[in-house]
C-alpha cells in the first residue's frame, strides 16, 4: 500500500521558512519503497515508488521554499533507517523550536509503498502504528499532517498483468485513532476505506503524481498555490484516470481540530522579486509572515553588514521577537524595502527615486522601514569623452564638455554639448578639425544599490566641423552622429552637496568625410568612445 504526499505539503504551507529568506519550522519525513517485505502475502514490487519519493522532495524543496536539511529522504530503506531519521528530526525540531519561540512548527510524514495489515512494510521489519504513534509525538509538532498513498494494488495499464487484490492496508481503519484525533491533524488518503489505490505503468502512484503536478499547475492564488487547490487538482484527476480503465479511486481528506486563519500555501513557483533590506546597524531577530501567517520565515541579523533577502510580493507582517512589535504592509513587485534605524540618516541621492517612510498598520519601535518613490531629479556637469574613431576619417579624437540630464525612476534624459578637436600628421600634408555637437540621449536604468545608478542610453545630434589644411584652406561641414551605450552613476560620498562620477562607454555611427584629398563624400564610419564625467544633483537633497 502506499502512503501519501498532502500531509507534507500542508506542514510546509503552513509553518515553513524559505531557506534563500530565512530558517524555517517545517520538517518532513519522506518514505519511498518499491520493495515491501512480508511473509504474509506475495506482492509484485512497485514500479516508481521510490522516483515519486525522490521527485517530491525536490519540489518541497524547490517550489515549497523547505529547507532541504529539514527533510528525510528515504528510498528502499528499513525500519530502523526511518525510526533513525525520525529521531534525527524530533532532536533538530526541538533544538529549533526553542529558538522561534512561540512559532507553530509543522510535521510530515509521507510513506510511498506497500502496506499490508494495519503496517507500512519496508525492506526487513514494517513500521508498526505504535511506531508512528511515537514518531508523532516524539516531534512534538504544533501540526501534524499525513499522506497515504493507499495500498499495493495493480497496475492500471491495461497491458499490464495487474495484481490480485488481498487484504490491503487503508490508513483511515489500520493507524491509531489518537494519531489522527490529534489537536491540528490533517490526512490525505487515496482512496476510501472499500477501494483499491492504483499505480499506472508509466505515471506511477496516481494521487501522488497529479499532486506532484499540482506543484506547478494547480491555480495560484496570493503569493503560490494553497494547499485546497492543489488537493482538489490531484483528487479529480485521480477519479477521472481511474475511470478511464473502468476503476473506482476517491481520495480523501480529513481533518481535525485544524485552526487555520487563511490559505495554506504548499507550492511558491513565482519568483522572489521584492527584497528586505536591513541595515548593518540592525541586530536582532524578526518574523516575516505572508498572508496571516500562511508561510512564516525567521530572519536572524547581525550587527556589521546589512543584509538583503528576497521576498514575495504581497501584503506581508515584519514582527521583532524581542517586543513582539508588528508592521504590516504591502511589498510591491520589483522594490528594495528598507529596515533602518529610526534615527539613520537617509541616503541623500537615488537616481531618480527617494527612499519615502512607510506608514503602514503597526510599528517597530526604533525602526524605520522606507520605500523607494519615483522623483525627477536634475543634474549639471561636465565630461571629457575619448573617440576611437578610424583613422581614415575626419572626426575629432577628444571632446570636452558640459551635459544637463534629468532622472524619473528608471527613466533619463541627456543633453550635452560638447568642443572637439583633433587632427593628423601625413607624410606631405596635416589637417586640424575642430567642431561643435549636440546630442540627446534616452536612457532606460536601474539602481544597483549604494546609489549607484547603470543604464542603457541611445543618443543622437547634429555636429558642425571646421577643417584647416597646412595649405591655407578651410572647409566647413555638417554631420549626423548615432549611437549607444552604457552609462553608469556612482556618488561620491562627499556629503551634501553630492558630487556623482559619471561614466559612459559604446560606439556611435557617423557620416564624414575621408581625409584623401579632393574627397568630399560623406561616409559613414563606426566610433567607438568612452566618455568621463562629473555632475551635481540640482534637486534638492535633504
Amino acid at each position: 500500500m502506499r502512503l501519501t504526499l498532502p500531509v507534507l505539503s500542508f506542514l510546509m504551507a503552513l509553518c515553513g521558512q524559505a531557506a534563500a529568506a530565512g530558517s524555517n519550522a517545517r520538517f518532513a519525513i519522506v518514505v519511498g519503497n518499491n520493495h515491501g517485505h512480508t511473509d504474509a502475502a506475495q506482492l509484485k514490487n512497485l514500479l516508481h515508488a521510490e522516483r515519486e519519493a525522490r521527485r517530491l522532495r525536490d519540489h518541497l524543496v524547490d517550489l515549497g521554499n523547505f529547507d532541504r536539511n529539514r527533510v528525510e529522504l528515504l528510498t528502499g530503506a528499513s525500519r530502523q533507517q526511518i525510526l533513525d531519521a525520525a529521531d534525527r528530526l524530533a532532536k533538530r525540531h526541538a533544538e529549533e523550536r526553542k529558538a522561534l519561540g512561540d512559532t507553530s512548527t509543522l510535521f510530515a510524514f509521507f510513506f510511498t509503498g506497500h502496506g499490508l495489515g494495519g503496517e507500512l512494510l519496508t525492506a526487513t521489519d514494517p513500521i508498526t502504528s505504535e511506531d508512528l504513534r511515537n514518531i508523532f509525538a516524539t516531534m512534538d509538532a504544533t501540526l501534524t499532517l499525513g499522506f497515504f498513498d493507499a495500498c499495493y494494488a495493480g497496475q492500471l495499464d491495461i497491458h499490464s498483468k495487474g495484481a490480485v487484490a488481498t487484504p490491503g492496508f487503508n490508513p483511515i481503519e489500520a493507524l491509531p485513532r489518537e494519531i489522527l484525533n490529534a489537536q491540528g491533524t490533517m490526512w490525505f488518503v487515496s482512496s476510501q476505506p472499500d477501494e483499491l489505490s492504483y499505480e499506472d505503468e508509466k505515471l506511477g502512484g496516481l494521487l501522488t503524481h497529479f499532486f506532484i503536478e499540482a506543484f506547478t499547475l494547480a491555480e495560484t492564488t496570493g503569493v503560490g498555490v494553497p494547499l485546497e487547490n492543489m488537493w482538489e487538482y490531484a483528487r479529480s484527476r485521480t477519479r477521472a484516470h481511474a475511470a478511464r480503465f473502468g476503476r473506482t479511486q476517491t481520495p480523501a481528506k480529513l481533518v481535525r481540530q485544524l485552526e487555520a486563519r487563511g490559505p495554506l500555501y504548499l507550492s511558491f513557483p513565482k519568483r522572489r522579486t521584492a527584497s528586505l533590506a536591513f541595515d548593518a546597524a540592525i541586530d536582532g531577530e524578526f518574523l516575516v509572515q505572508y498572508e496571516q501567517g500562511a508561510l512564516v520565515e525567521k530572519v536572524t541579523k547581525a550587527a556589521g553588514s546589512e543584509l538583503e533577502l528576497p521576498m514575495y510580493p504581497g501584503p506581508i507582517s515584519v514582527v521583532a521577537m524581542d517586543t513582539n512589535a508588528t508592521i504590516s504592509l504591502t511589498l510591491p513587485a520589483n522594490t528594495r524595502v528598507r529596515i533602518q534605524p529610526e534615527d539613520l540618516t537617509l541616503p541623500k541621492f537615488i537616481p531618480g527615486q527617494r527612499d519615502s517612510p512607510i506608514r503602514e498598520k503597526g510599528e517597530l519601535p526604533g525602526l524605520l522601514l522606507t520605500i523607494p518613490k519615483d522623483h525627477v531629479d536634475l543634474g549639471l556637469g561636465a565630461h571629457y569623452g575619448l573617440s576611437l574613431s578610424g583613422a581614415d576619417f575626419r572626426w575629432p579624437t577628444h571632446y570636452v564638455g558640459a551635459h544637463l540630464w534629468g532622472i524619473y525612476g528608471s527613466w533619463t534624459l541627456n543633453l550635452e554639448a560638447s568642443y572637439g578637436y583633433g587632427g593628423q600628421d601625413l607624410p606631405s600634408w596635416s589637417f586640424a578639425i575642430d567642431e561643435i555637437g549636440a546630442r540627446a540621449y534616452l536612457g532606460y536604468g536601474w539602481n544597483l544599490g549604494h546609489a549607484a545608478h547603470l543604464e542603457i542610453d541611445v543618443g543622437a545630434g547634429p555636429s558642425w566641423q571646421w577643417t584647416s589644411y597646412n595649405s591655407g584652406r578651410n572647409e566647413t561641414s555638417t554631420t549626423m552622429w548615432l549611437g549607444s551605450g552604457l552609462r553608469l552613476f556612482v556618488p561620491i560620498p562627499t556629503g551634501n552637496p553630492v558630487v556623482v562620477a559619471e561614466m559612459f562607454a559604446g560606439v556611435g555611427h557617423g557620416w564624414s568625410q575621408q581625409i584623401a584629398a579632393r574627397d568630399t563624400h560623406t561616409y559613414g564610419s563606426f566610433q567607438p568612445f568612452l566618455t568621463f564625467g562629473l555632475a551635481r544633483p540640482l534637486s534638492a537633497v535633504d
